[in-house]
């Protein structure tokens, strides 16, 4: 696992299993997001990019007709077997993608968690 600090978390984090699309200079994929906080995400993936890079995520929210536009950085790369992935702090985020995700994780219920596990 490699990280750029031992940066303690700012936001609390809620599981989900969402749809995104990511894309960098090296990479362009689809994959899920599987925990999301108002500062940032993690996305499972076997593709990973370097800490540091620069990427842009379109994020599906259930909630929103369409999807929300993300910039961030790569904060931390997961290579464990199973658990894969990498976590992606926010660069710059619109006001309407803020009030967008806020609106998500105000009504992150655990049964509203679960029919998104579902779709």
């Amino acid at each position: 696992m490699h990280s750029l600090s031992n940066e303690r978390r700012l936001a609390s984090r809620h599981e989900v299993v969402l749809h995104a699309h990511y894309d960098s200079s090296s990479m362009d994929m689809s994959t899920p997001v599987t925990n999301l906080s108002r500062t940032g995400l993690f996305l499972a993936a076997q593709f990973l990019d370097d800490p540091g890079s620069m990427v842009a995520i379109s994020l599906h929210l259930p909630s929103e007709p369409k999807p929300i536009a993300i910039a961030g950085r790569v904060v931390r790369v997961d290579m464990r077997p199973g658990s894969s992935g990498m976590g992606i702090r926010f660069t710059d985020l619109s006001w309407r993608s803020r009030q967008s995700l806020a609106r998500f994780m105000e009504s992150s219920r655990p049964d509203l968690l679960a029919s998104v596990r579902a779709s």
